[in-house]
């Protein structure tokens, strides 16, 4: 299922303007598209978690984090909600979005936009495989316009490795 999504976000994402240009990154547990040039992997995570960060190192503060967790607690919408929840409390915490949107090919997920700390947030939420893994993915830059090309190309190719 994940490499069918691959194909159709990598062509969707090389017709933008941007022509962002991304390379897969596979675990045992966690695959997703990673902007090319981007430094990272991945990362210590509690037992049932697979964790990745990213970073360019071009512009230190544009970030990204991919997690699943084994078994999924809650619903995406619930576990979105306590995201949105804990975002609040940021300093000038101010809201764009936060709904259920659909990826390419129909995958349902919960996104949450906001700028905060003078910078810009996105956090897609979902739930994949049967038993569920929870899945969120994490994208901040110093602007907002520099998420577009990046955000949901990335979010959209990420997935746990179904069992």
């Amino acid at each position: 299922m994940v490499a069918a999504v691959l194909v159709v976000v990598v062509l969707r994402a090389g017709s933008k303007p941007a022509q962002t240009r991304f390379r897969l990154f596979q675990t045992s547990g966690l695959t997703t598209l990673v902007p090319v040039g981007w430094s990272g992997g991945e990362q210590a995570a509690p037992a049932g978690t697979v964790k990745a960060a990213f970073d360019d190192p071009r512009q230190p503060d544009f970030k990204l984090s991919v997690s699943a967790e084994r078994p999924a607690r809650g619903t995406a919408r619930s576990r979105a909600r306590g995201l949105r929840t804990q975002a609040t409390g940021r300093l000038d915490y101010a809201q764009h979005f936060f709904g259920r949107i659909l990826f390419p090919g129909g995958r349902p997920a919960w996104l949450l936009a906001y700028e905060s700390d003078g910078f810009s947030h996105v956090i897609y939420v979902d739930t994949a495989c049967k038993p569920g893994v929870a899945m969120t993915v994490e994208i901040s830059a110093p602007d907002r316009a520099e998420l577009d090309p990046v955000a949901e190309p990335v979010a959209a190719s990420s997935g746990p490795q179904c069992r």
